[in-house]
């Protein structure tokens, strides 16, 4: 009896929308230099010129055929999409906090994330359970990727400690104090 022999690929995850300030052309321009076999999958909305934009992009780079874009999901559907995800990637040119990087991180899933991204230091154990990378070398940062799909860099999802940090609990008590100590500054 043959076993089946799945083809092996990287899993990457993307999480957003397709606005330009997200930066996924700087993610297409950095996966032309990933030689590890991938696919990646674009989860949230775009409008009809934003989607054709980024098959352009993978078109031109020669990728078309390793993205997916998967549309808008959320609930267990969402969930899944983390849960099967090898590296969430991040690559925005801005973001104040992204909720998708506390997401990939209650996920467990290894996080490549824009330097760009102020939340991402928060989230983020440099070499442990993510990698901070400039989204705008992109052969730099296809190298990263590519480091982490072929196992030179090895990421762990994180640690209970980080992501207890981000736990309803906690945030619920972060916005309590911070309300108190306005609170108490405001009377003094």
């Amino acid at each position: 009896m043959n076993d089946i022999q799945l083809p092996l690929y990287g899993r990457l995850l993307y999480v957003g929308s397709m606005v330009k300030r997200k930066g996924l052309d700087l993610l297409m321009d950095a996966l032309k230099f990933v030689k590890q076999d991938f696919r990646l999958r674009i989860v949230g909305n775009g409008s009809e010129n934003e989607v054709s934009e980024i098959r352009q992009l993978a078109r031109s780079n020669g990728i078309e055929n390793k993205i997916e874009c998967c549309g808008f999901k959320q609930g267990n559907d969402l969930i899944r999409e983390y849960k099967d995800a090898d590296i969430f990637i991040f690559p925005t040119r801005e973001d104040c906090f992204g909720l998708v990087l506390v997401e990939a991180l209650c996920a467990g899933v290894p996080i490549i994330s824009s330097k760009y991204a102020d939340g991402a230091y928060d989230v983020i154990e440099e070499g442990k359970n993510g990698l901070l990378v400039n989204p705008y070398d992109a052969e730099e940062f296809g190298k990263k990727i590519e480091d982490v799909l072929n196992g030179t860099i090895h990421l762990e999802g994180a640690d209970r400690a980080l992501v207890e940090k981000f736990s309803f609990e906690n945030a619920v008590k972060g916005y309590l104090d911070a309300i108190d100590f306005v609170m108490r500054e405001g009377a003094n």
